[in-house]
Formats: structure tokens, sequence, C-alpha cells
């Protein structure tokens, strides 16, 4: 079964040891995991359950703390551990579209006056060097207690793009400033034919085990799945959004949702 992101951080964690879900979520929110999971306790062990049923994880047993309700302790299954090694080599090799919200607002901050444009991205750029110090203090403190740096990769790599998109926004901020990127010129006029379907160059992220070989010249449609795909030199090209990558765009899991 395809995993979602908490599914993925679940069986991880099992992976280390067995637990029960409580004590899974709150390894979780120690490692600084909901930085890139949208965890709460209900939707983990809603998780875990359906982690359960598809055989990926099973019940080593329970225990009860008090007069609270047993707890089951879950360990991971063979199966658990084919399932997340191979959604990781998919998610690392693969990129995919994601959908977040800021590249849609910045698409539309030419609608804003200059100065208020300058403004919101030196907002926004100072708010990201709060995240990323606090980011960089946590690597400090785990990797000063020993912890081999394999472990942090997921911090170190949130700091490295919060730096990255920080400078962009200051970047962008001085040249709006300055008049190097032109805040007055007019819009051009909408022209549905302004761009034109375009050759697809195979990409290195090209699977053809999964897409088949392209024809050269392929070109690239947008099934309704979002799925890009290469269309054979015989057929012709559909009019429509034109997609000039391989790259794949997958729904967001309703469990993800908030």
């Amino acid at each position: 079964m395809p995993l979602t992101p908490l599914q993925l951080s679940a069986l991880a964690i099992l992976h280390e040891a067995p637990s029960h879900p409580y004590e899974v979520y709150q390894l979780m929110l120690q490692r600084r995991e909901d930085r890139v999971v949208k965890v709460r306790p209900g939707t983990l062990y809603h998780a875990i359950g359906r982690l359960a049923d598809e055989g990926l994880l099973e019940s080593c047993g329970t225990d009860r703390c008090g007069n609270r309700p047993e707890r089951t302790t879950y360990r991971i299954t063979d199966a658990g551990r084919d399932a997340l090694r191979a959604t990781v080599d998919e998610w690392v090799s693969r990129p995919v579209y994601e959908y977040p919200r800021f590249p849609c607002a910045v698409a539309e901050l030419n609608k804003l006056p200059a100065d208020r444009a300058v403004e919101l991205l030196i907002t926004r750029a100072g708010r990201l060097d709060a995240e990323r110090a606090l980011l960089t203090e946590t690597l400090a403190y785990v990797c000063g207690r020993g912890l081999p740096e394999r472990f942090t990769l997921d911090l170190d790599y949130q700091a490295s793009m919060l730096l990255a998109e920080a400078h962009w926004l200051r970047d962008l901020a001085a040249r709006i400033g300055d008049g190097t990127t032109s805040w007055v010129s007019p819009a051009p006029a909408p022209d549905p034919d302004a761009l034109p379907e375009r050759p697809l160059s195979v990409s290195p992220y090209y699977d053809p085990a999964r897409y088949g070989p392209p024809d050269p010249p392929a070109y690239a449609t947008v099934d309704d799945d979002i799925t890009v795909h290469a269309a054979p030199a015989h057929a012709a090209p559909r009019r429509g959004t034109p997609a000039y990558a391989t790259i794949e765009s997958t729904p967001a899991d309703p469990e993800e949702q908030p």
C-alpha cells in the first residue's frame, strides 16, 4: 500500500524498537518530526492501525498503566521493513510537485504595490531566520551529545532550505527596491496560444519502465490523474496545459488534511 508521510515516520520509529502509539508520538515531538509531518495523537493512532491491518506492523503485547486503558505495543514486520525501504527509495529519488502555497502567492506578488511587496519579503525572510536559528540550535545540541550526522539529515536539509529561501527573498526585495526588477511595466495581454506545446526533453528522472520509452520527438500531456506521460510519435499533441517536466504530482492524503 502507498504510505503517507505520517505512516512512513511511524514505521521508521518502530523499525528501531517496538513501541506503543503514544510513545511513538512523544518521540516524534522530541525529534522535531512535527516540522515535516503533520502529527496529532488521533491521526497517528489511526495510521498505526492501518499499518497493522495491512500487515506492516503486528501487535506484540499489551500493558496497562494505573487506571488508563490498555496500551498495545507494535513491532514492524518484514513486510513493513520492505515497505519502508521501498518508500524511502522512491521519495528520495523521484521529485514530485507538492503544491506548497508560497509559490502560488509569489506568482501573484505583482498584484501588490512595490513597497508592500518588499516589506512582505523582508518580513518572511526574518521569520525564516528565526526558524533556522531554532533548527541550528537543535542540531548543535544533538550533535554535541554524539548523535551521528546520518540521524539528523532532515534537520540539516531544512536549515539549508531556509537559508537558501531567505537569501532569495532578500535578493528579490533588493531588486524590486532598486528598480532592477520593474514593478511598473504593463502586464502583457492574456494569450492562450502564447505558449505552444513543446517537445519533452527526457529528464534524468524519467522512468522508461514506468512510462515506456519516449519516441522522439515526444510531447508531454497531462492526464486526468496528473501523471506526466510521453505521447507516441504518431499521436497528435493534445491541446491544453503543456507539461515541461516529468515530475509527478501526488494528491494529498485525506489523513494528512487539517
